[in-house]
Order: C-alpha cells, then sequence, then structure tokens
C-alpha cells in the first residue's frame, strides 16, 4: 500500500521542467546559428566543429539530466521506505488495538484494549469517588456546590446534633487538622471502604466536584487509576505506546508528513483517543517526546470533541480539562519542539 505522494509531481512543475528541457535543447542551435551560420555548410571541418559543440553542450546537459533523475530516484525510494514503514506502524498499531491487545485471560472479549482501559480507569476513578469527597470535605469545603450540599445534607440530616447547622459543619472541618476531620468523617460516615449508603452519596458528590479540585489532586487519581488499569494488561500498553511513537517519530521526520498524520488518525476511534489522552497525563514525565509529536500531530485536540467527551469520566467540557492541556504544554516547556525547516 501507497500513501506517499512525494514522487509525484504536481501538473504545473511537469510543466515547467518540460518547457526548461525543450528550452535547453533548441537553445544551443539557436545560439551557435545565430553567430557562426545562416546556412548549411559543404565543408567537412566546420561539421567536426559544430560536433564537437554540440556533444560538449549536450554532454553536460545530459550530466545535469542524469543527476536530477538519481535525485528523483532517490526521493521516491525513501517516499516509499516510509510509506511501507509507516503502513507497518500502523498494522502493528491496529493489531495490539484488537486481538493482539486482548488480555491472555480472556481471547474471547470483543473489547478492544482501548475499550477495556477506558472503562478499567473509568471504574477506578469511581472507586476512589467515596475517599475524594472525604479529601475534598477536609481540604476544599468552599468547592461544594448547591447538589453537593444536597447530597451532603441529605446524608447529616439524621446526623448532626440540632444546633448544629451545616455551614458550621464545614467551617469546624476546615479549622481542623487534616487528621482530625478524617476521624471527624469517619465517625459521621463510617469507614470509607464500607458499602454504605454514605459511601454511595459521597462518591456522587466526589465525582461531581472531581474537575473542580486543584489539578495536582487530579493527578493523583489518575496516577492510580492507571496504576490499577494497567496491573493486567501492562505489556500491550506499553508496546502500543512504543509503537505509537515509533510511527509518528517517523511521520514526524517525513516530507508528508502531514498526510501520514492523518493516515495514522484515520485508525483510531474515540475509546483510542481516551486511551491515548489518558496515557499522555501518565507518561508525560517519562516520554516527553511521544507527548510532543501528538500535541505537534493534533491527535490530543480531538478529546475536544463532544462525542469523545461523553465516553470520559464524569463526561467533563472542553473547559473541565483546559487544566490537563495545560499540565502537558508546561510539562514539555523545558524542551521545546524543533520545526520542520530545524529537522532538515
Amino acid at each position: 500500500m501507497r500513501i506517499c505522494t512525494e514522487g509525484i509531481l504536481a501538473r504545473p512543475v511537469r510543466y515547467l521542467i518540460l518547457i526548461i528541457l525543450c528550452v535547453g535543447l533548441v537553445l544551443p542551435l539557436v545560439f551557435y546559428i545565430y553567430h557562426f551560420s545562416h546556412s548549411f555548410s559543404k565543408e567537412h571541418i566546420r561539421w567536426s566543429e559544430f560536433g564537437s559543440y554540440i556533444g560538449g553542450v549536450y554532454g553536460a546537459l545530459g550530466f545535469f539530466a542524469v543527476a536530477i533523475s538519481i535525485y528523483f530516484t532517490n526521493r521516491q525510494f525513501r517516499c516509499q521506505f516510509e510509506s511501507d514503514l509507516i503502513y507497518k506502524g500502523v498494522n502493528t498499531l491496529s493489531n495490539l488495538l484488537n486481538d493482539d491487545g486482548k488480555s491472555v485471560h480472556n481471547k474471547e472479549s470483543i473489547l478492544s484494549l482501548s475499550e477495556e482501559f477506558v472503562i478499567n480507569f473509568k471504574r477506578s476513578l469511581g472507586e476512589q469517588s467515596a475517599r475524594r469527597a472525604r479529601n475534598i470535605l477536609c481540604k476544599y469545603p468552599v468547592l461544594l456546590n448547591d447538589i453537593s450540599r444536597f447530597k451532603l445534607r441529605t446524608i447529616l440530616q439524621d446526623k448532626l446534633p440540632k444546633n448544629i447547622t451545616m455551614d458550621q459543619f464545614l467551617s469546624d472541618l476546615k479549622s481542623s487538622a487534616y487528621e482530625d476531620c478524617w476521624e471527624c468523617l469517619k465517625y459521621y460516615f463510617g469507614n470509607p471502604d464500607d458499602e454504605s449508603e454514605c459511601n454511595r452519596f459521597l462518591a456522587d458528590i466526589g465525582m461531581i466536584l472531581f474537575y473542580r479540585i486543584p489539578f495536582e489532586s487530579r493527578l493523583v487519581y489518575y496516577q492510580k487509576a492507571w496504576e490499577d488499569s494497567t496491573a493486567e494488561r501492562g505489556l500491550s500498553i506499553d508496546r502500543f505506546f512504543n509503537m505509537l511513537f515509533f510511527s509518528l517519530s517517523h511521520a514526524y521526520q517525513s516530507v508528508d508528513r502531514e498526510l501520514y498524520f492523518k493516515f495514522i488518525s484515520a485508525h483510531f476511534c474515540a475509546h483510542d483517543y481516551v486511551f491515548i489522552f489518558y496515557g499522555s497525563l501518565i507518561l508525560v514525565q517519562k516520554e516527553p517526546e511521544l507527548v510532543k509529536y501528538l500535541l505537534k500531530a493534533g491527535f490530543l485536540d480531538n478529546i475536544k470533541r463532544q462525542e469523545i467527551l461523553s465516553i470520559m469520566y464524569d463526561s467533563p467540557s472542553q473547559e473541565d480539562l483546559e487544566l490537563e492541556f495545560r499540565y502537558l504544554l508546561d510539562s514539555l516547556s523545558s524542551t521545546a519542539i524543533p520545526t520542520w525547516a530545524e529537522r532538515r
């Protein structure tokens, strides 16, 4: 399969080359006739001189023609090599996402690697929600909005003393040391790992406020979800991101990089982009070059599309993910992405 167009010259360029060739062939004859003769000579020596002139001129032109031919042939071979390399890389990515990426314990699964990852990642974030809500109450009670206050009031309506209002309760939590606050919440809500009604309400609060907590805290939950989601499939996930880096790096260094980026992007679905986005947040410190290529290729911008946002945890808006993108850019700020001109 060929996706390269580098070796195929545009029609105006072909016409220009044809005109140059015609002029190059005719101009030496016109020059000779204009300066030396206006008619055919009957002297042998004149024809010999003319032959020497033509041989010298067209020999030099032939040399340049061969050099140009070799140049374009090499470009064509390079283009073919890049095309085959990118195609094989994308084919490997597709295999890793599908059959090769399936769990050894569940080869009959109809889920791709990215679909299974997104499900597990969201499940892990959800399982952390009850503890997250308690952490918010201890550290950031000011973040509670009307919905979360209503849910909290529902939990505490039979637990708070009659003379303590919700605002007083939150104020007392805010003024307490973190350990004291945590123990106080255990008194009112029970153990954070119990499957209780209180924890279900707290889990709702933790989910509602997930994108309102400081990003540094949010990143900790992302990291825990990544650990949980890669526990069984870590090898396949590592192979996928290594191959993605390989494909993008070769595409980026190609003359036809925009075409290759589109070709690679065309093989990814919504779950794949979510998978890559969450992976970028975790891998940016370890594999900054990969995230550079993803940003340069515009892959991560696809996250802002509504159909992709809808399958992420708690269906965030573009504004909710602003800090995630800022984190990626800040993490890469120390190493600038080289321009195409700098690479050539």
